[in-house]
């Protein structure tokens, strides 16, 4: 069973996770996915940033999954390489979108192959006795998108979906960030990376086993914090 909250919008819930986050003395904003729409299935709590890309910072989203159920965990962006800079960059005429040495992306990569990756996962799943999922999104500019998604457990991938024209079925994390590597034409594909684990949604008058803000930030958030910058 998954963690109950009460919270009946992402908004609220991101509100609610940011309040925590500031008392706690970590500097961070509220970010919808789309400004320009009042109401929103998903937000992000992102740190502090001169000039409005976010792209290359590590988050925490919050995300309605389901009409019943949220996701909140570690969002972290690839971005597109060089060589299509003269192809994106003529539809988008902005360099935000490119991956440089200011993306953590870069070190997040060797971080997830490694024990400071995986005490993480150690940390959310003994405090919230849910299991990781793992989201791997991969949109590439000239190709239509691809998308995984997996359950972790003891450092093996274990398949939930998968919406891909691939054979590839990483089984480990380190199997995962080789098949990251070393993506065809890598400089064409931008790819989002989640790990977070799911929450229901249940009325405010249930009293029983309801997770709140802090109880959600000490489980599900606090141990991604080492890729919050």
């Amino acid at each position: 069973m998954s963690p109950r909250v009460s919270f009946s919008k992402p908004k609220d819930f991101a509100q609610a996770l940011l309040k925590v986050a500031l008392q706690s003395g970590i500097k961070a904003r509220k970010k919808p996915i789309n400004r320009f729409k009042h109401e929103n299935d998903f937000y992000w709590l992102v740190p502090p940033s001169f000039g409005r890309p976010t792209f290359r910072k590590g988050k925490i989203y919050i995300s309605r999954v389901e009409k019943c159920q949220f996701e909140v965990g570690l969002h972290v962006e690839k971005g597109f390489g060089p060589s299509a800079r003269d192809a994106v960059y003529s539809k988008y005429k902005d360099k935000k979108y490119f991956l440089n040495k200011d993306w953590i992306w870069n070190s997040f990569l060797h971080d997830l192959q490694g024990p400071i990756f995986q005490k993480a996962v150690r940390k959310v799943e003994r405090k919230t006795s849910t299991p990781i999922q793992l989201t791997i999104d991969a949109e590439s500019y000239v190709r239509d998108p691809n998308s995984f998604k997996f359950r972790l457990s003891a450092n093996t991938l274990f398949l939930k979906r998968r919406e891909i024209s691939t054979n590839i079925n990483p089984k480990s994390m380190i199997d995962l960030v080789s098949m990251l590597r070393s993506l065809p034409c890598a400089d064409w594909i931008w790819v989002d990376f989640y790990a977070g684990i799911p929450f229901d949604i249940v009325r405010k008058s249930e009293k029983q086993n309801i997770w709140n803000a802090e109880k959600v930030w000490e489980g599900a958030v606090s141990p991604w914090l080492p890729w919050f910058r």
